[in-house]
């Protein structure tokens, strides 16, 4: 069957709502293979709304209805399959020009977009360009080697759709300028500042993107040094990445010079004053000894010959949560904060260390998933061994690893 918009957003052959439990059961069915899918219908009219209404579908993309049919289990996934174009291009100054894409940029159903500037007064514009994503950003910036000038300007982009090759070309129209950039960005803050458990990456903040190009030194009172590194791209948040842990109930602090980093113009950073190179001095304090958990480990029997595991812990009422990669089923967290928290495990399938959605068009399966209904706590200065996550039994899974229980949603061919 023709995987098109039009056969996922027309009348379903079945159509059942959620129970208040978020779970579904379908009954008295023909045999014969069905997609199935699962949204929140925003507007009331019993159809998927591509864009904007929230989905989960399953791991395999289709399912057979047959006199054993196994249990069915919905992860989130996504379904757009809109041009993204370009919006809102200015030059920034006389080499940098900037603009943002109307919606997340997704590589993995559009080819890399092709650019291409001309003046609209017919000079030549012999000025080669570099492009620079933001990642995480739907914005996106030109970096010329040659200035523009006070002119009007065509920027014209291609975008090849990968599954059905339909091509978008679109020509943005905006004003040069002459005017160099000689602002300088200014460091701003430092996150997290206190409470910073061992292992934790430190960002930092600027006032504007920012290439950071040097490893960055933290050192306390008594010597002991950890040294960090960074993601190496523009980003108005430098993340620190620490290759050592820091030492508990310890305050570090690291001296960044105005060499450290540059703009997106070449404009090193802005010192902190008039009389020397230093950008920032960055202090942190680290969480005490007797508000961290020396480890929590256990295992899952069942996926001991699972490859590609990633295990979670997610401290309750926290946004963030913590990883290990999984060995032979087993699981080890150690020096994090103590806390009360779940535990729960995904399968990284493409190794980029967090679990992805899945996509309808082109079909890409979302990598499963799994939260153990259990609250584990995470005791202060205690070594918690012997966990054993009954990830075997699909009666433990909760309401929260298929549907969300404040939303009604349905299911349909």
């Amino acid at each position: 069957q023709d995987k098109a918009d039009s056969g996922f957003t027309g009348p379903p052959t079945y159509l059942f709502q959620t129970d208040s439990n978020g779970l579904f059961s379908f009954n008295h069915l023909k045999r014969d293979t069905f997609y199935l899918i699962a949204y929140v219908d925003v507007n009331n009219d019993s159809r998927l709304q591509s864009g904007t209404e929230f989905l989960y579908i399953p791991q395999d993309s289709l399912i057979v209805i047959s006199n054993q049919t196994p249990p069915v289990h919905l992860y989130p996934a996504l379904f757009d399959t809109a041009f993204p174009q370009l919006s809102n291009v200015k030059a920034l100054c006389d080499k940098i020009a900037s603009g943002s894409w109307s919606r997340d940029f997704d590589s993995l159903c559009f080819s890399s977009p092709k650019f291409s500037f001309e003046r609209v007064d017919s000079i030549p514009f012999n000025s080669t360009w570099t492009i620079l994503p933001f990642p995480g950003s739907n914005k996106i910036s030109f970096l010329f080697d040659m200035p523009l000038q006070i002119a009007q300007y065509r920027l014209i982009s291609s975008i090849t759709r990968i599954w059905d090759k339909q091509i978008l070309t679109d020509t943005i129209l905006f004003n040069g300028t002459n005017i160099a950039d000689t602002v300088q960005p200014q460091f701003q803050s430092v996150l997290p500042s206190i409470r910073v458990y061992p292992s934790q990456q430190i960002r930092l903040i600027w006032s504007e993107p920012v290439y950071f190009k040097d490893t960055c030194i933290f050192t306390d009172t008594l010597g002991d040094t950890v040294k960090t590194i960074s993601s190496g791209s523009y980003s108005d948040t430098t993340t620190l990445i620490p290759l050592k842990q820091f030492r508990e109930g310890d305050s570090y602090r690291a001296i960044i010079l105005c060499s450290a980093g540059t703009d997106l113009y070449g404009n090193p950073l802005k010192a902190k004053d008039t009389i020397s190179d230093t950008a920032a001095i960055v202090t942190i304090q680290t969480i005490s000894a007797d508000s961290i958990a020396s480890s929590l480990q256990g295992e899952a029997e069942c996926l001991k010959s699972i490859k590609n595991v990633i295990w979670l812990f997610w401290p309750a009422g926290q946004t963030d949560y913590l990883t290990t990669p999984g060995t032979s089923g087993g699981f080890k967290f150690t020096s994090i904060p103590a806390s009360k928290g779940r535990l729960g495990f995904f399968i990284d399938a493409n190794s980029n260390k967090r679990p992805d959605m899945g996509r309808i068009t082109p079909w890409i399966s979302p990598e499963p998933y799994f939260i153990s209904p259990d609250t584990i706590e995470a005791r202060a200065r205690w070594d918690i061994e012997g966990l054993q996550i009954p990830v075997c039994d699909l009666c433990t899974r909760t309401v929260s690893d298929t549907l969300d229980t404040n939303s009604e949603a349905e299911a349909t061919k």
